[in-house]
């Protein structure tokens, strides 16, 4: 009898100990889950307090079952509430540009499928006020052999709007006449070339093309003053900008000279078009202080398609007809002799 509660007692004392042992390790496991949660809410609160000073916003997308949560800092950048932020991405779409969601979607899917090594894209994000921000949008999937239903994408985006509008303005200083707005030479020469190599690829293309000078200009800014040339130069490229279709291109060379593309247009039609425009200016007054301005244009055109050494043949041909025009006593439309 003694023997068999000895062993009893035995068995109950392993059971205990092991019993014991377990709940220790339970309690440790415990112990660090909450130590983990506590260094992870420690961590969101760290990355957070960066991304604010850094001015970033950023989300997180758990691709399996689309949610989509939105940084405070985020939200605040696009002038909304955290809480106002729906949470899926088919909400976050709705505030992008029209003109930006296809392509995003594209670097995203490729990203997604391993098309692309890395996710980064520059897009247009609607402010809660009303107007367009760009933004730069960076993200990885945080672990890329995590079963699908668990897969994470982190980004972070920041607001590039200045910068933007600085590479706009740049683009327009190197691209426009600042005085009149047309584009200016550089912009009017890549597009001949591209309307002569159309005329190459298809004989029957056809384009004109027409140098347009200002009659006596020297004299306007001689007896009026430099401000009264700007005047009439800024009145003459309002007009010519105005007299042509939205294909077409109006272009300031340089000083009074300016030069127009007409797309899908003989010499015949171009000189429909450059007569109605010589009379519109011939007709024009322009009131300058006590002063009435008017003046007058010479125009010379030329067959695109007829010319077959280069785009400059075409010029050069416009060019010479111009210089006949002025022979003949100016306010004359020419076109080049074929």
């Amino acid at each position: 009898m003694n023997w068999i509660m000895l062993v009893s007692l035995g068995i109950n004392g392993a059971l205990l100990l092991w019993v014991w042992s377990g709940q220790r390790k339970l309690n440790r496991l415990n112990d660090e889950l909450n130590q983990r949660k506590d260094l992870h809410a420690e961590s969101k609160i760290r990355m957070n307090i960066a991304l604010d000073g850094a001015d970033l916003g950023l989300w997180e997308w758990h691709i399996d079952n689309d949610t989509f949560v939105v940084s405070p800092a985020g939200a605040e950048m696009l002038g909304f509430k955290p809480e106002e932020i729906q949470t899926n991405t088919s909400d976050w779409e709705q505030r992008i540009h029209p003109h930006d969601i296809e392509t995003r979607r594209e670097k995203l899917q490729a990203y997604l499928i391993g098309l692309s090594e890395r996710y980064e894209f520059e897009y247009r994000v609607n402010h809660k006020q009303g107007d367009w921000l760009w933004v730069l949008e960076r993200g990885r999937i945080l672990f890329k052999d995590a079963p699908d239903n668990e897969k994470v994408m982190l980004a972070t985006f920041f607001d590039i709007t200045s910068r933007k509008e600085m590479e706009l303005e740049l683009t327009q200083l190197a691209t426009t006449d600042p005085l009149t707005g047309l584009v200016n030479r550089l912009i009017f020469r890549e597009r001949l070339m591209l309307e002569w190599n159309h005329t190459k690829r298809q004989p029957r293309h056809q384009a004109t093309v027409a140098i347009c000078d200002i009659d006596y200009f020297k004299c306007i800014n001689d007896t009026y003053g430099h401000d009264a040339g700007d005047q009439v130069l800024k009145f003459f490229a309002d007009t010519l900008a105005g007299s042509i279709r939205e294909n077409d291109l109006a272009s300031r060379l340089g000083g009074e000279e300016f030069a127009v593309i007409l797309q899908d247009n003989s010499l015949v039609d171009a000189t429909h078009w450059a007569e109605r425009f010589r009379m519109q200016i011939s007709e024009a007054k322009i009131a300058y202080g006590s002063n009435i301005l008017t003046f007058t244009v010479s125009i010379g055109l030329a067959d695109i398609r007829t010319q077959g050494d280069s785009p400059d043949a075409a010029l050069k041909a416009a060019d010479s007809a111009l210089y006949r025009a002025k022979q003949k006593g100016r306010n004359q439309v020419v076109m080049d002799e074929l």
